[in-house]
């Protein structure tokens, strides 16, 4: 069941809030079953006007105590969950109805200890045992799962690695569905933009270009990345892929027209996201709508907050060096530099058949 939930959670690109839900009550019913808690609840994360709002998406609850409900946590909201939610480490308590709960208590999953100030569980509670794992994703806690028990001596250190091992795809399958939720909400006007956008748009002779293999460059019109884009140019060309970038024309302003045709008639795009550049962004929007594969870099050192539609696309921070080294891109998982077009190599090859870039014939440069 676990490889599974695994597999699930690494396979969809999207997935409903109500799917999700369904999920995490076929997961709960299976832990219900193993460890016979009398409470097993799913939290997730939520805007609120201060701090966060944790909602129960999920829960199983035997008790004669109400259902669980949304709470809001702040930098000075104390209680055994915030707890768990503030420090980020599983938490596993025991024999809670014979402790003080005045002073610290012991946590079983760590070591360590509690503070009394968020040991918020009523004495006369039916509460003795509990485990909580927070649900995290791209190292950010994103929610909470727990198991709440009656009695004590029932959980052991394997319910706990079952419960992590768990909270891992649960917290990708509910980030899934804030993506599709978000991305939902913003269709309607999303097709109605772009159907404006593209109103007084005409065929053109660059269309037959599609038969060649090309790629879209947007990048600040900053002279300060002239040579960024020179060395992507040259790199393109190398692998005899013509490089299409707008090169704005004095008078004209920034015309959007022109930038879509060289956008929908390129198999694929780099965007430089160095300061987020308006006209850059426009262009990425335009990419997105048309849905072209695209390779996002900035140059590095760039502490401009990448909006929410592009967090999960990889995103290379680069440095341009003189001589040989030419453009260089951040390699995280060897923490180191490497050329850039060991990225865009492996880039193209994993470009979809049906953007035709591997069906159209290489470019050649016309002899003027």
């Amino acid at each position: 069941m676990i490889d599974q939930l695994e597999q699930l959670s690494f396979a969809l690109s999207s997935i409903s809030r109500d799917e999700a839900k369904r999920v995490a009550d076929a997961v709960s019913n299976k832990v219900m079953d193993l460890v016979n808690p009398q409470v097993i609840k799913l939290y997730w994360i939520g805007e609120a006007q201060d701090g966060v709002l944790l909602t129960p998406m999920a829960f199983i609850n035997n008790t004669q105590d109400d259902p669980p409900r949304p709470f809001q946590i702040t930098p000075d909201h104390k209680g055994i969950l915030p707890w768990v939610f503030q420090t980020r480490k599983p938490l596993w308590l025991e024999n809670i109805k014979t402790k003080d709960l005045k002073q610290p208590m012991r946590n079983e999953a760590g070591g360590g200890e509690v503070p009394p100030d968020y040991l918020d569980m009523s004495p006369s509670s039916w509460l003795d045992s509990m485990m909580v794992v927070p649900l995290t994703i791209r190292g950010d806690i994103r929610g909470l799962l727990s198991v709440e028990l009656g009695t004590s001596g029932r959980l052991k250190r394997p319910v706990l690695e079952l419960l992590s091992r768990l909270a891992r795809p649960l917290a990708a399958l509910f980030w899934d569905a804030d993506i599709y939720t978000y991305s939902e909400e913003r269709t309607s006007n999303a097709v109605s933009q772009f159907l404006n956008g593209i109103g007084t748009f005409s065929f053109d002779d660059v269309l037959l270009e599609g038969e060649e293999r090309s790629g879209f460059i947007a990048r600040p019109f900053e002279p300060d990345f002239s040579e960024v884009e020179r060395s992507v140019v040259s790199l393109l060309e190398s692998k005899s892929i013509r490089a299409r970038a707008y090169q704005p024309q004095g008078g004209r302003g920034y015309i959007i027209d022109d930038i879509q045709r060289q956008i929908r008639n390129s198999h694929f795009c780099i965007a430089d996201l160095t300061g987020l550049n308006p006209n850059v962004m426009a262009e990425v929007g335009m990419m997105m709508v048309l849905k072209k594969n695209f390779l996002l870099l900035r140059r590095r050192g760039d502490r401009a907050t990448v909006p929410f539609d592009l967090n999960q696309i990889p995103l290379y921070d680069y440095e341009l060096r003189d001589g040989q080294d030419g453009l260089q891109v951040w390699n995280v998982p060897d923490n180191r530099f490497q050329p850039f077009g060991v990225v865009l190599d492996r880039f193209i090859e994993r470009l979809p058949p049906e953007t035709g870039f591997f069906a159209a014939r290489e470019w050649m440069p016309r002899a003027d």
